[in-house]
């Protein structure tokens, strides 16, 4: 977008691929919507007094970028400690897939918004993320009560676009025009447990995994335990971006940051463990292929620190991941 008048005001904007950038502005009496690509630019203009809702839909599209941000960097740390080189390539795209798993993360849950007048439903696709989104729609939520009226919250009630607020359902907001149309405005997600289920899960299974070590020594199992363990850090720092800000279930955030100690505590020991067979073995610094196989032959030798260690951690495991899944089965929601 060029030059606009400067009574517009920017709301938000975001490039979607190197050729193509959607951006909003504040009118005095309008919203414009602009999308460019390359030497074209489209406008459309969204009166305060025409705007009839404003919905916000939560959708699992951080789970997917999670899963595929954590899944390279696990796969190129593995590549990493494979070479016989110094890992610098892989061990850069590491660093690089860790820092997106990251922002991915602090982002927060994903969305959809559209916003619906009488004529059109508009998908404001720069929006993708429910705590940006939110921003911007109460900012536009004001312009719009400024020139309609505040809605009347027990007309929602009677309606039935609103139901119980200890029931699943959407969360409203609009405008005072909208008791003549029924129309709903924001609507967010109810966050359902199943992430905890699958934190608490993996935490078991480390748990157990931990425990057969001790009768059991197997490289195999003990490669699963640390990509349970690697997974076991992404899913616990997932749960607690999700819970953050929610009092209602406070014992479950604790139990979020309870795990998120524990798996740092486990990978910080195995980091050391591993550093320490390192120092050991100064001849295979850059064979990084024979020293992981000296470090789990030192893992399997039974000796009685790292015994002790195992057997530690396997019964924090399993106590603090049965104790999260007891606390789920007190819970019906998560919200």
């Amino acid at each position: 977008m060029n030059q606009l008048p400067p009574s517009y005001q920017k709301l938000s904007g975001k490039f979607f691929t190197p050729f193509i950038k959607t951006s909003m502005w504040k009118g005095p009496d309008h919203l414009l919507w602009v999308e460019g690509a390359v030497v074209m630019e489209h406008y459309k203009r969204f009166y305060y007094d025409d705007i009839q809702a404003l919905v916000l839909i939560g959708n699992n599209d951080h789970h997917l970028w999670t899963f595929i941000w954590g899944s390279l960097m696990l796969l190129c740390g593995i590549i990493a400690l494979s070479v016989s080189g110094p890992p610098y390539g892989s061990g850069f795209f590491t660093i690089f897939w860790a820092l997106l798993l990251v922002i991915n993360l602090y982002q927060g849950p994903c969305c959809k918004v559209y916003l619906k007048t009488a004529v059109q439903q508009e998908n404001l696709r720069h929006l993708v993320r429910i705590r940006k989104a939110n921003k911007i729609l109460n900012q536009i939520k004001s312009l719009v009560e400024e020139r309609q009226g505040v809605l009347d919250p027990s007309f929602l009630s009677q309606s039935g676009i609103v139901k119980n607020p200890s029931t699943p359902g959407p969360v409203v907001s609009g405008s005072a025009s909208q008791q003549k149309t029924g129309l709903t405005g924001f609507s967010a997600k109810i966050q359902h447990p199943s992430l905890h289920w699958v934190l608490y899960g993996v935490l078991v299974l480390v748990g157990l995994a931990k425990s057969v070590q001790i009768w059991l020594n197997s490289p195999g199992l003990r490669i699963l335990e640390y990509l349970c363990l690697a997974l076991l850090l992404v899913l616990s720092i997932s749960v607690l971006v999700r819970q953050k800000g929610k009092k209602k279930h406070r014992l479950l955030f604790v139990f979020g940051w309870i795990t998120l100690g524990l798996a740092f505590l486990q990978a910080i020991t195995v980091y050391i463990l591993f550093v320490t067979t390192a120092f050991k073995n100064p001849a295979m610094a850059y064979n990084s292929w024979e020293l992981m196989k000296i470090f789990f032959n030192k893992l399997n030798e039974g000796d009685p620190m790292i015994t002790g260690l195992s057997f530690g951690f396997g019964l924090l495991n399993l106590l603090v991941g049965l104790s999260g899944m007891a606390a789920l089965l007190g819970k019906k929601k998560i919200s």
